[in-house]
């Protein structure tokens, strides 16, 4: 029964009906769609539009501007040219097939469009529909005249940063040109662009300058010019008497009511749902504290809502209708779907129909939206992409979480910020007016009216926060101005300091010159349709001979999707497969370690097999209004191979477009036809197109185990082979080896060996199967959602008894539907489920589950940033996402350079990331090829570095001056090609890739570390004796510096004082310096470990027996009893061991093939158990309940005066009293010997020593000392 209720809302008027024709061919008189609210104010508009230049058009979604007035203007003035302008690509194509259809012609006749890498009109079309950046880059060389009558600038009030732009040269060239423009949007502020385009404003536009030595923002004032930079506000909030007019293109059709949160949670849902106490109090905090996330509680208010509208029908209708709700992002999206399906809805889920819109969801499922629900409630949850890019007829209720994600560019780190925001008041209302076609609408705003009323009216135009350097080089190209002039008469202009940072960016790229005039390459930047690092990957494919693969990779990185399709934030159904897809990926890559080759390959490989066909038929289909379609088994192989169709149709139009821009330049075609092998140098080649593109994103790798001591002592707890084992902790005691196993599946791996030690599992990976399957098997154990993916997840039908004691443990009959209903619980690391119960012969069954650790790998890589040594997280999804190098010298020694950096909650992430193999200097020495501006600085006479910008790099290795030299050559060379047309034009291959090979790959050797030298000073066990270089001849300064040329990438200068060491000059003097870096590192060594015995020895009282291996103590000295001893051997017991010693039954490989054992002299029969210290290491016996240790136990005893002794026979030799008298005259000693309370490595004087102690042992000061000590040089 249909509850009653006299709410008011309830009381509303009949729902109205409105009849939708499809009259895409058939036409009324003059119009398809008479009865669109825009005509009946179309002779109002008209008539204003021929008295005026510039109109502003005001009017809700769905009245028609954006197809009506187009054909306004074609039918009054039949020879006008109408350009209209759209931010997106896909709304340009899509209007254009619609007002097409609406005039009855082909696509490319009367009404046709451009869009980047497609131009469908002709001389003979009167309305183009482009995309913004299309339009600008037409504007290119007019100066005076323009081909358009009118020009029409749609959804304005997105204020997207090339709308912006234009309507800073549209100004400037309006005074110029009887042109008249047009300003359309729903919500728009429409008296700030009024004022703007006042008739006052437009004549004078020439007059307005900016004072170019002007430097300091404060100094800024709008009075100097009509629009200065300001930060805040725009001088155009002043109304102007002359200001364009403003007219309105008809009311919505239905009303749309507004109700807030208050009115949701008071009375719309207090039947299914109440906030308690704790949740309002979490409520009324969140709209004061700074945005996160978005509370669970407002998920359910907005599923409650929906589930009182389809059971109590609070708003009058007949059948089920629309919902949309928006949400800033995919994640939330989900979860959304999730409350609805899991909870909220559960019962009623076959009634209703759930579509998820978001750019990162394959196309085709979307294609349900616009098809008809059949009696269903249809949901829609979408981010801001239904906000006005699609038209959604049907949609009558609106929930809108008030919530909007944007990004912010950091010029300084060059990095992108993705942060959650409150929407303001104009993007609220264009989601409102999504609501109302079909009747009246509804739209529920999750936020209390009077925290509405507090938001502010617009967002921060994106022109002040994203990056300036593209519009600075259209200002140089279409010759306006200076960039400073031109772009601070923008409505609300970016800040000073953003467009002199681009300016030096550019100067920093080869755009532009010292005297910030543009260059060549600053023009070929300008010309691209893509930004100027995929440009410049671009140009360097040919200076390397690699033109193709750049494009096809250069291709790849423009899109907005990824090539490889990832669905783990979808429907667990779904996002299971998600660990075979990324294994896919892995395969693609191919061990070329780098996301952008592993994007090529599955391009080529696509290409070959419907990539051709693709080609043809696009070019065929140029009067049709559809693109080719995607066949079936086009479609299956994607998806086999975990790649998006969509994307790669995308990326082969991308490159035709690249192709015709390069040819157009004066490319040599004969660049294209060259195609690169599969060779290791090949894939180098590819890399240092990469690292030349995008120069100043380089990282370098250290362990991501930053503590060395910790990391070295649990090196020798796995023991032999370390770099081949997996530790994954705390594992429950039903896991066993095949559940391990099944979770591997995807490791492909045949040889893991897998053993249980003190509660966690220990994998031992084959060597010789490549480094694979255990990269797979850490990133299944790190990657984010991997529970929700159903990975990492063991689940076990277990028999216990009333203690809870395991008695046996198998697999669950159901056990797919056990890890579907865990993915869908938000699971956690570590949490446990109990998923069933049951009675069985006195004991009882579980289902128990469990959320396995991370694995620990001791030999994984961390990278930081070159520039700024800020730690960087690698992509979840990259195929560099793991690196390993088991090699403790290697492990500075790898680089990775990234395509893009993004921050999200003060973490920085690298995507699209390739990983070079090990060569010293790799970042330091492609940092000299490709930046602009270097400087050396020598160390104590020799070259100690470079300065790049204010960052200062130290060389690790040995640099001479006979790199400096190579490095101009290459540097001359890579400018000769790139600096002016000439070089381009020249179609035989460069040999610059060759002499950058041979000069990474040169033999280097490490740099004696100068700076813990002093340290070393009074420890100096082996005799290093530093070496002195003899002075050489010294050369004249015009026979060693380059000539001085004016090119991009200028010589840099030698250090004249520096002297080479010439031992690096032959064979034998480069054995000699690696015999003295071995020393020092021995002399490094020892030194920790005297510290830390003195640290040791400080806090014993008495001496100790320790281990041999890890110096872990067993006892004291008297707790070791003779049983059976003679000058020559020695049987012991040991007490007093608790917490020291543990008991083994099961012994590892290296622990059955330890010294001790293999020479064990004793009956086997009467060892009832191994003793081992708490690392691991076999050093006695256990029998009938006592444990032993004899002279060959692998001990030391340290004694309180901090001299440590071999455990032997010879300490027993005059006997036992003997040996304990010898550890006491030791107590004697340290009474007499002065405290030690200084630490030599820190400098640091302690308090006493218990606090040295404590230093040494406990402290992070000086375990991070001690692992920069041990991993800096030598």
């Amino acid at each position: 029964m249909r509850h009653q209720s006299n709410a008011p809302w309830r009381n509303s008027q009949r729902t109205k009906k409105r009849r939708l024709e499809d009259s895409a061919y058939r036409r009324d008189k003059e119009f398809a769609h008479p009865e669109l609210p825009i005509h009946s104010r179309r002779l109002d508009i008209m008539k204003t539009l021929s008295a005026v230049q510039v109109l502003i058009v005001q009017g809700d979604t769905g009245c028609g501007k954006t197809t009506q007035l187009p054909q306004f203007i074609v039918q009054e003035y039949p020879n006008c040219r109408v350009a209209v302008t759209q931010p997106r690509r896909l709304a340009a194509i899509g209007v254009a097939r619609r007002v097409s259809k609406e005039l009855g012609t082909y696509l490319g006749s009367t009404v046709g469009y451009h869009i980047r890498g497609e131009k469908r009109y002709g001389p003979e079309s009167k309305i183009v529909f482009m995309t913004t950046g299309m339009f600008i880059q037409e504007l290119v060389g007019i100066t005076d005249e323009l081909p358009w009558t009118h020009i029409i600038l749609d959804e304005v009030h997105e204020r997207a940063v090339e709308t912006e732009f234009l309507l800073v040269v549209l100004k400037h060239l309006l005074s110029k040109c009887p042109t008249k423009l047009i300003l359309m949007s729903a919500t728009i502020d429409a008296r700030l662009f009024a004022n703007y385009f006042a008739d006052s404003e437009i004549h004078n536009v020439h007059n307005q300058f900016v004072d170019p030595k002007k430097t300091n923002d404060d100094d800024w004032a709008p009075n100097q010019f009509r629009v200065g930079i300001t930060k805040t506000s725009s001088p155009f909030e002043i109304d102007r008497e002359d200001a364009a007019p403003i007219k309105l293109a008809g009311p919505k059709n239905f009303d749309v009511k507004e109700v807030y949160l208050d009115e949701i949670t008071g009375e719309m849902i207090n039947e299914f749902f109440q906030l308690s106490d704790v949740e309002r109090e979490e409520t009324a905090n969140y709209y004061r504290d700074e945005l996160v996330e978005i509370l669970p509680s407002f998920y359910k208010v907005a599923a409650y809502l929906i589930r009182a509208q389809h059971f109590l029908r609070i708003f009058e209708e007949q059948e089920p209708q629309t919902f949309l709700i928006f949400l800033p992002g995919i994640h939330e999206i989900t979860k959304m779907a999730k409350v609805l399906l899991e909870d909220v809805m559960k019962d009623c889920a076959q009634d209703l129909e759930i579509c998820m819109l978001h750019s990162s969801i394959p196309e085709e499922n979307h294609a349900n939206i616009f098809s008809s629900p059949e009696g269903k409630r249809r949901i829609i949850i979408s981010t801001n992409i239904a906000e006005s890019s699609i038209t959604l007829p049907d949609v009558r209720y609106i929930i809108d979480f008030c919530l909007t994600k944007e990004i912010t560019y950091n010029s300084k780190s060059m990095s992108e910020m993705l942060e959650l925001h409150w929407a303001c008041k104009a993007v609220m209302k264009q989601r409102a007016g999504r609501a109302g076609r079909v009747a009246e609408g509804v739209v529920f705003r999750l936020i209390p009216a009077s925290f509405f009323n507090e938001l502010a009216d617009f967002s921060k135009p994106e022109i002040q926060r994203c990056p300036l350097d593209k519009l600075v080089l259209k200002v140089k190209q279409l010759q306006l101005g200076t960039p400073v002039d031109i772009l601070g008469r923008a409505i609300q202009p970016p800040d000073i300091a953003e467009v002199k940072r681009a300016e030096e960016y550019l100067k920093e790229m080869g755009a532009l010159s010292e005297e910030y005039n543009l260059t060549w390459l600053g023009r070929v930047y300008s010309d691209m349709p893509c930004d100027v690092k995929i440009s410049r990957l671009c140009l360097f494919g040919y200076v390397f001979g690699c033109l193709h693969e750049s494009l096809v990779m250069a291709s790849a990185l423009s899109q907005e999707k990824n090539v490889f399709a990832s669905c783990a934030h979808l429907d667990y159904k779904i996002a299971k497969y998600e660990s075979q897809r990324y294994a896919m990926r892995l395969r693609w890559d191919n061990y070329a370690f780098s996301d952008p080759i592993a994007y090529m390959r599955a391009y080529q490989v696509w290409y070959q097999q419907w990539g051709k066909v693709y080609k043809n038929k696009l070019e065929e289909s140029y009067r049709h209004t559809r693109k080719p379609e995607i066949s079936f088994e086009e479609k299956q192989w994607c998806k086999a191979n975990s790649v998006d169709y969509s994307v790669l149709r995308e990326m082969c139009e991308t490159y035709m477009e690249l192709e015709r821009r390069l040819t157009m330049i004066g490319l040599s075609k004969e660049h294209l036809k060259n195609r690169l092998g599969t060779g290791q140098e090949d894939i180098l080649t590819l890399k240092l197109c990469l690292a030349a593109a995008y120069n100043g994103k380089y990282l370098i790798s250290h362990y991501a185990y930053e503590d060395e001591v910790m990391r070295r002592k649990r090196e020798q707890q796995l023991g032999e082979n370390s770099s081949s084992k997996v530790l994954i902790p705390n594992i429950p005691d039903y896991c066993r080896e095949s559940d391990i196993a099944r979770i591997l599946t995807e490791c492909r791996s045949t040889h893991i060996n897998m053993h249980f030690e003190y509660g966690n599992a220990v994998l031992t990976f084959d060597p010789t199967e490549g480094p694979r399957p255990l990269q797979m098997c850490l990133w299944l154990g790190n990657y984010g959602p991997r529970y929700r993916c159903g990975d990492f997840i063991v689940v076990k039908k277990n028999i216990r008894n009333e203690q809870r004691d395991l008695l046996q443990s198998m697999d669950p009959e159901n056990l797919a539907q056990h890890i579907n209903y865990i993915a869908r619980q938000q699971p956690r690391e570590g949490m446990t489920f109990q998923l069933g119960e049951e009675n069985f012969a006195g004991n009882k069954i579980f289902v128990e589950a469990f959320c396995l650790p991370r694995p620990e790998y001791l030999y994984r890589l961390g990278f930081i940033d070159l520039l700024t040594g800020l730690g960087i997280n690698i992509d979840e999804y990259s195929v560099c996402k793991v690196c390993v190098e088991s090699n403790p010298l290697m492990e500075q020694l790898h680089m990775a350079v990234c395509a893009e950096f993004t921050e999200k909650r003060n973490k920085t992430t690298a995507s699209h990331v390739t990983v070079f193999p090990k060569f010293p200097l790799l970042p330091h020495i492609l940092s000299m090829i490709f930046t602009r501006d270097v400087n050396f600085f020598q160390n104590n006479g020799k070259y100690g570095g470079i300065m790049v910008g204010t960052t200062v790099l130290k060389f690790k290795y040995n640099f001479t001056g006979k790199d400096v030299e190579e490095i101009n050559d290459i540097r001359k060379e890579i400018s000769e090609a790139l600096f002016d047309e000439k070089g381009i034009l020249n179609p035989k291959p460069l040999q610059v890739k060759d002499k950058i090979i041979r000069l990474i790959t040169k033999r280097r050797l490490p740099l004696i570390d100068e700076q813990w030298r002093h340290v070393l000073e009074s420890f100096n066990p082996y005799d290093v004796v530093p070496y002195k270089e003899e002075e050489e001849p010294k050369i004249e300064d015009g026979a060693i510096q380059p000539k001085k040329i004016e090119v991009y990438l200028k010589p840099l200068k030698k250090l004249p004082d520096v002297i080479d060491d010439v031992r690096l000059w032959s064979e034998e003097g480069q054995r000699a310096i690696e015999r003295e870096m071995y020393l020092i590192s021995l002399q490094k060594e020892e030194f920790v470990q005297k510290i830390k015995n003195d640290a040791r020895a400080a806090r014993l009282t008495r001496a100790e027996l320790i281990c041999k291996e890890c110096k872990m103590t067993i006892c004291a000295y008297f707790n070791a009893n003779p049983v059976n001893i003679n000058p020559a051997s020695g049987v012991f017991t040991i007490t007093g061991i608790f917490a020291s010693v543990k008991m083994l039954d099961d012994l590892r490989d290296e622990q059955v093939n330890c010294d001790f054992i293999r020479n064990f002299q004793y009956n086997l029969l009467d060892v009832d158990k191994w003793a081992a210290c708490m690392e691991g290491h076999i050093i006695g016996w256990e029998s009938q309940g006592k444990c032993f240790i004899d002279h060959n136990s692998p001990l030391l005893v340290m004694m309180p005066s901090g001299e440590i002794c071999n455990w032997s026979s010879r300490l027993w030799a005059n006997g036992i009293e003997g040996f304990r008298n010898y550890c006491r005259s030791h107590e004697e000693i340290k009474k007499q010997k002065p405290k030690k309370t200084h630490c030599d490595l820190c400098k640091l004087d302690c308090i006493d020593e218990r606090d040295f102690y404590h230093h040494v042992v406990i402290s992070k000061e000086h375990s991070m000392n001690v692992t920069a000590f041990l991993r800096d040089g030598f």
